[in-house]
C-alpha cells in the first residue's frame, strides 16, 4: 500500500500572543534602519507575513486609509487583504512617507519594493539576519520569522474560524492550516495531564 501526500510537523516552540505584543512594544525604534525593522517585525507579528511575502510586498499594498494590507500571493500561498492592527498604523505612516524616502536617498537605491536592504541591495534578506537576533535578545525563545507566523496562526485558531485563518494565512489547502489545530490539541493535552486531580 502507497499513502500519497506531503507530510506535515506538527508546528512547536510556539510562542503566546501577549509576548509577541510584548516584542513588538518594546523592539527599539532610535533610528531609520531600526525604525523600519520595526516595521518589518510587526508585519511578521500582526500578519504572519513569509520572508517571500515581505519581499513582493509595494506601497501600493498598503491601505492605510481602510487600514487593510493586501499580502501579494507566492508559489506557496494565496492573495489575501487583511487587517492593519492599530498599534501598528503610525510606525508604517512614518515609514512609508519619511524614512523610505530618506533610505533610499541615503543608499541610492531605486526600487518600487516597499523593503530593501542597504549598500545599494535591493534585496532584504540581509537585513532580516540582523532583525532576528534584536528580536531573540528582546525575548531569547523567539528564533525567526517562521517561529512567529507558526505562533500566530495558532494563537488565531484559538478564537477564530478555521477558515478565516486559513484566509488570513494565504494556506492553499485547509489541511495546511489544520496542522496548527492539532498542535493545539495537543497543547491541551499537555495542560490536562499537567493539572487533573487525578494524577
Amino acid at each position: 500500500v502507497i499513502l500519497k501526500g506531503r507530510n506535515r510537523n506538527i508546528p512547536a516552540n510556539l510562542i503566546e500572543e501577549k509576548e509577541l505584543q510584548s516584542l513588538y512594544e518594546n523592539y527599539p525604534n532610535t533610528d531609520y534602519i531600526s525604525k523600519r525593522n520595526k516595521v518589518i517585525t510587526g508585519l511578521f507579528i500582526y500578519q504572519a507575513i513569509t520572508r517571500e511575502e515581505l519581499e513582493k510586498l509595494k506601497p501600493e499594498h498598503l491601505l492605510l486609509s481602510k487600514a487593510k494590507i493586501i499580502v501579494p500571493p507566492t508559489n506557496k500561498n494565496n492573495q489575501r487583504t487583511i487587517p492593519v492592527n492599530a498599534i501598528q498604523i503610525s510606525d508604517i505612516t512614518e515609514y512609508l512617507q519619511l524614512i523610505r524616502p530618506e533610505l533610499m536617498k541615503q543608499h541610492n537605491i531605486k526600487t518600487d519594493k516597499l523593503f530593501f536592504g542597504t549598500k545599494g541591495s535591493t534585496s532584504i534578506r540581509g537585513s532580516l539576519s540582523y532583525i532576528y537576533k534584536t528580536i531573540n535578545r528582546i525575548n531569547p525563545e523567539i528564533k525567526d520569522a517562521k517561529q512567529i507566523r507558526m505562533s500566530v496562526i495558532s494563537n488565531k485558531l484559538k478564537t477564530k474560524n478555521l477558515r478565516k485563518v486559513q484566509y488570513f494565512a494565504g494556506h492553499k489547502w485547509v489541511s495546511s492550516t489544520e496542522r496548527y489545530k492539532l498542535n493545539n490539541i495537543e497543547d491541551l493535552k499537555k495542560e490536562i495531564n499537567k493539572y487533573h486531580p487525578l494524577r
